[in-house]
Parts: structure tokens; C-alpha cells; sequence
């Protein structure tokens, strides 16, 4: 039970058992509105250096010297409390160490923020509501519309905004604790925490490299599952439909032995242009390539060097996607595994990435470390992989989450690659830049589900 600790008892706000998981932030809000300290006092008090612009928020967020410090002065670092102020224990997706890229604007309940309460919950990007007030979170001020300040101010407490409207009711934060809902609080917030523990030891994201991309697809990909998020989670305009493929449905006998090659080398370098990909994927690419060109204008620049001279030549791009459909999947000729070597260039560049990150985590979670028979040959290593994969089970999974990627990728790539070659004419097609971003779910150690879902990220 969190309340279980001795804090600094010469402090007044460290009220753990009648506001359930208080965060380090509102940990801090408390004590700071409760015990009137001044700027002077926060090292001496806190071990907090009083900088210009020191941001409550972002000392809780992650592991610090500047929050041990903090841990210490108030008589927590032997308790498990600061544990629940970390984001990764709301979460029922494990993220790895990227909650760093995670939005600091405080998210409030109007109704908590009375008491000085915060969660970290509310931090979380698939959370809307408040789960015991009902109360929608919000970041700005219920009176000006302005974003909560979370630096602390040169002049005037914690939490009120620059307009004057200050939520904190000092009473009710003391003598009328007791009416905050501290037990139907503690209910659900510790069955959510038993469910993020439960979930996150089999549920990984994978996504680009691209900061704070994954953001938005965490309410796609957790309302897969349900759990104990109905009332609280909003999806996200901007997330695309989430496709999800299942062990339940696959059939591994469909996958073609050492079909995995060309995967394992878009891992070594997610951004190559060329690798030999599977005969299958020319006719959709192809059709795509199709049902693009009437959307563009006919005649497009294209710039090239000649003799170190830079000349312009015009294609006709409706003409060409006719006579030579394949034109920008420029095949290389056939492999020796019924494939064919393809100019990826036009692919999105975060979708060949992804489906390099998810060979990768499937290789390390699923398949036994690869020791190359052939030292200091790195195709080797790569073919060995790919054979390691003929023996994956739930393979088919794997195959078909690629391969929806790089379509898609090249889909929305050439849309892009085209748009710019068009110089300003007026183009028909409408440009929805979108990012992958996937869960890899497992269960007793085999591969179990992959499920990808695409974000809307600005031209």
C-alpha cells in the first residue's frame, strides 16, 4: 500500500493515505502551497536549486539527482512511493525509456486540483477523465484559457495562473480532506496498476525514432485490449484504424522459407534502398503506382547532372506509370528465392525503420542468439537470422505486419515524392503523411499478436 511510509513529519501536505499514488508533482504542489516556503528555502527544504526556471513537473519526470535530493528531504527514499510517480507503471504497453519524449503540460482535474491532488495517471496520453470525478483533464486554465504554468513563479504560489484564478482551496487541502474520494480513488487506481503490471510484461511498442511520434497511437493500440481504461481513454482523431494480426488466424506453412532475408537487411540499414523483396509485393506496388498518377500533373521536372551540368528534363508521369507501371519500383532483376531486387527510395522512411525495429525485437525476444558459422562475414550473420526466423512460431504474423508496412510506406512515400516533383501545379491527390507505430504482444514466451497503427503527423 503506498500510504505505508514515515515521511518528514515536520512537513504539512504529506497526507499519503487520504490522496492515493499522489505524484511527485502533486507531492511538491502540496507541500509548497501548505507550508508557505519561500524561493530561498527550496534547497535548504527540498534540495531543489531555486533556478529561474526550475519546472516542478519536469524534476518528477524520470530519475534525477535533483529528485533523489527531493526523495530525501521529505523522508521518502526508502518508501515505495516514488516508484508509482514514474509514467511506465500507468501503462499497460511497456515504452522502454522513451517516456522522456512524453508532453510536460500538467494535466489537471479542476475537481482534484482543489485538494492540491495529482496523479501521474493523468499524465498518461490514452487517459481523458478524471476515473472518480468523471471531470474532463485539462492543461489550460478554466478562466484565461492559458496553459498551466509549471515553472515555479518568481512571485505568488504554485498553480495559480497569471490571470489570478487560483483552483488550490487551502481548506478543503487540509480540514476537508476527508472529503476527497480517497477510497473509490484507491480502488481503481490500484486494479489499474495490477492491470499495467499484468499487461506490460507482455506488450512492447515499437515505433520510429521520431520523437514523440508513438504519442498518439498508445489510445489506438491499448483500447485493442480493453482492461480497466473504459470510461477514461479517448481515441485520438488524428490515429488512423489499427490493423492487428493473430496467431489465433495465421498459418505458418505459408511463409516461404528464408523469406526473412531481405528484412534482416533492412535491420542492418533501415534506410537502403534496395533489398530483395519478396515477388509478391511488385503487383501491389505496382497498383499503387497506378492509382496515383492520374492525381498529378502530366508533365513533371525532374533534375539531373549531365557532364557536371544541371539540366531539367520533363516526364510525362501518367504516360509513364502506363507504359512502364514499375517505374519507380525500378526492379534489379530476379533473386534465387523467387524475389526481386527493389528500388525502395520512394518508401517512407519511418516505415522501412519500423520494420527494422520489429525484425529486431522479434529477434531478441523470440529466436536464440545468432553465432555466425563464417567469422567476420556479415552476410552470413544475416542469413543465419533469417533461418533462425523459418522456425518462428507465428511467423505469418510477422510476414504480414511487414509487408502492410512497406505497402503502406511506399503508398504514402510516392504521394510525397510525387507532390514535391510537381514544383507547385496543382495536385488532385490529397497528402496524409502518416507514421507507424506498433505492439508486439507474446504469451509464454511465443509470439502472439502485432498490431500497427498510423499517425497523422504535419506536411
Amino acid at each position: 500500500m503506498c500510504g505505508q511510509t514515515q515521511p518528514n513529519q515536520g512537513l504539512i501536505g504529506l497526507d499519503f493515505p487520504n490522496f492515493p499514488y499522489l505524484s511527485g508533482y502533486g507531492t511538491m504542489i502540496r507541500c509548497l502551497r501548505l507550508n508557505g516556503f519561500a524561493r530561498k528555502d527550496l534547497f535548504a527544504v527540498f534540495g531543489l536549486r531555486a533556478i529561474q526556471d526550475l519546472d516542478l513537473l519536469h524534476v518528477c519526470h524520470g530519475r534525477s539527482a535533483a529528485l533523489e535530493r527531493f526523495e530525501a528531504k521529505i523522508g521518502l527514499q526508502h518508501s515505495e512511493i516514488p516508484s508509482f510517480w514514474s509514467e511506465q507503471v500507468w501503462c499497460p504497453i511497456y515504452v522502454s525509456g522513451r517516456w522522456k519524449e512524453l508532453s510536460q503540460d500538467p494535466r489537471h482535474c479542476r475537481d482534484c486540483l482543489r485538494y492540491g491532488y495529482h496523479c501521474t495517471l493523468f499524465q498518461m496520453p490514452f487517459v481523458d477523465h478524471c476515473p472518480w470525478h468523471g471531470t474532463k483533464l485539462s492543461c489550460i486554465c478554466n478562466q484565461c484559457g492559458k496553459p498551466y504554468r509549471t515553472c515555479l513563479p518568481l512571485e505568488g504560489p504554485t498553480t495559480r495562473c497569471a490571470c489570478g484564478h487560483d483552483p488550490f482551496d487551502r481548506k478543503a487541502a487540509t480540514v476537508g480532506m476527508r472529503s476527497f474520494p480517497a477510497s473509490s480513488a484507491a480502488e481503481y487506481l490500484e486494479q489499474h496498476l495490477t492491470w499495467c503490471g499484468d499487461e506490460s510484461r507482455r506488450r512492447l511498442l515499437v515505433a520510429p525514432a521520431a520523437e514523440g511520434a508513438w504519442h498518439p497511437a498508445l489510445s489506438a493500440l491499448i483500447s485493442q485490449r480493453g482492461g480497466n481504461i473504459e470510461h477514461t481513454v479517448t481515441l485520438p482523431c488524428s490515429a488512423d484504424r489499427t490493423r492487428s494480426w493473430d496467431v489465433i488466424n495465421h498459418d505458418d506453412t505459408k511463409v516461404k522459407k528464408n523469406a526473412f532475408w531481405p528484412w534482416m537487411l533492412i535491420q542492418r540499414s533501415p534506410y537502403r534502398s534496395v533489398a530483395p523483396l519478396p515477388i509478391i509485393l511488385l503487383h501491389p506496388l505496382v497498383k499503387i503506382a497506378q492509382a496515383l498518377a492520374p492525381h498529378f500533373p502530366p508533365d513533371i521536372g525532374l533534375d539531373f547532372d549531365k557532364n557536371g551540368a544541371r539540366m531539367k528534363h520533363y516526364i510525362n508521369f501518367g504516360g509513364t506509370i502506363v507504359m512502364m507501371p514499375d517505374h519507380f519500383i525500378l526492379p534489379f532483376g530476379q533473386t534465387s528465392q523467387d524475389g526481386t531486387w527493389l528500388n525502395l527510395s520512394t518508401v517512407l522512411p519511418e516505415a522501412l525503420e519500423l520494420c527494422g525495429r520489429l525484425v529486431y525485437e522479434v529477434d531478441k525476444r523470440f529466436t536464440a542468439p545468432t553465432w555466425p558459422t563464417r567469422p567476420m562475414s556479415r552476410r552470413w550473420v544475416e542469413v543465419e537470422q533469417s533461418l533462425k526466423f523459418d522456425q518462428l512460431a507465428g511467423r505469418w504474423v510477422l510476414q504480414r505486419a511487414l509487408i502492410h508496412i512497406l505497402v503502406r510506406g511506399f503508398a504514402i512515400g510516392l504521394t510525397i515524392a510525387m507532390k514535391k516533383l510537381s514544383r507547385g501545379q496543382p495536385v488532385r491527390q490529397r497528402i496524409s503523411h502518416r507514421i507507424p507505430v506498433a505492439e508486439i504482444s507474446w504469451q509464454h514466451d511465443r509470439l502472439k499478436r502485432i498490431s500497427v497503427s498510423w499517425i497523422a503527423m504535419r506536411d
